[in-house]
């Protein structure tokens, strides 16, 4: 029985081993077993004797053979991003390196993955988010009441209430001004609102699209969906009116076909506004 349990993990472990192309895969010691950390799910990889002393409830480092090579030692493990991983002790988080050794010393409060394309991390501490390098130094300082990630160069902040984008220098693209806003979509455009009203700017801050809508969503395909009172229609990118605002409710371009509704009857649509099947 113990043999045919080791021969079907063994199959797991070659599973994930093709699924996943990382060297270090972060694991989770339960009940004797080490436990994947999977996008879709957990899966087990034998427990092999070498490892028993590891502590119970812990997370440590496999490598594509399924070896503990970092052992089981941290409240939180992230996967590998740029050389070094995000992890947690206690109510802090780090980063390390593909050896184990911490690069980063536990100080932040929350922490995210480095960003390869930028070689930064946002991380925050006394309740405010900033980037830092990977000598653990601030690129940006922690100001920010919250932040996302870097994307397309550009990163959503909000300071005093209001939200705005920066970039990787820390120099703001977009001043904080907007109530609400979005990531950048299609056409370099991004949602924003004020006063309940949602327009669209471009990456160099300027009011593209004018905030005159009740709602609004991100271009696709070269046109976006926005609505005033109760109707929904199509703009393009200059904000012409491309489809009239005729539709209770209306979703974004997809393979050259929206879904619009009218009457509670739903219908696909082309860019003319003729009813396709």
């Amino acid at each position: 029985m113990k043999s045919c349990r080791k021969i079907l993990l063994f199959f797991v472990v070659l599973i994930c081993q093709c699924a996943y192309s990382q060297d270090l895969r972060p694991v989770i010691v339960q009940n004797g077993m080490l436990v994947y950390k999977g996008e879709f799910g957990d899966m087990l990889v034998y427990h092999s004797q070498h490892d028993v002393d590891q502590q119970e409830g812990k997370w440590g480092y496999v490598n594509k053979k399924g070896k503990l090579v970092i052992s089981a030692q941290f409240d939180d493990a992230e996967y590998f991003s740029d050389g070094l991983a995000c992890v947690r002790k206690g109510e802090k988080y780090g980063y390390i390196d593909s050896t184990g050794k911490i690069v980063v010393y536990y100080y932040f409060d929350e922490a995210k993955s480095f960003d390869p394309k930028c070689n930064l991390a946002l991380v925050q501490r006394s309740e405010k988010w900033g980037w830092i390098n990977k000598n653990g130094d601030y690129q940006i300082k922690c100001r920010y009441d919250a932040a996302c990630p870097f994307s397309g160069g550009l990163a959503m902040v909000k300071l005093n209430g209001k939200y705005g984008y920066i970039d990787v220098s820390g120099k703001f693209r977009v001043s904080c001004r907007f109530d609400n806003i979005s990531t950048f979509g299609e056409n370099g455009r991004a949602l924003v609102e004020q006063g309940q009203k949602w327009g669209f700017v471009d990456t160099l801050g300027n009011i593209s699209i004018g905030c005159e809508y009740d709602d609004a969503r991100l271009f696709q395909e070269g046109v976006a969906a926005v609505k005033k009172g109760n109707q929904w229609g199509y703009i393009d990118v200059e904000g012409n009116i491309v489809i009239p605002l005729q539709f209770d409710y209306a979703e974004s371009f997809y393979k050259e076909k929206a879904l619009v509704e009218v009457d509670e009857e739903m219908f696909y649509i082309n860019k003319r506004g003729e009813v396709v099947k």
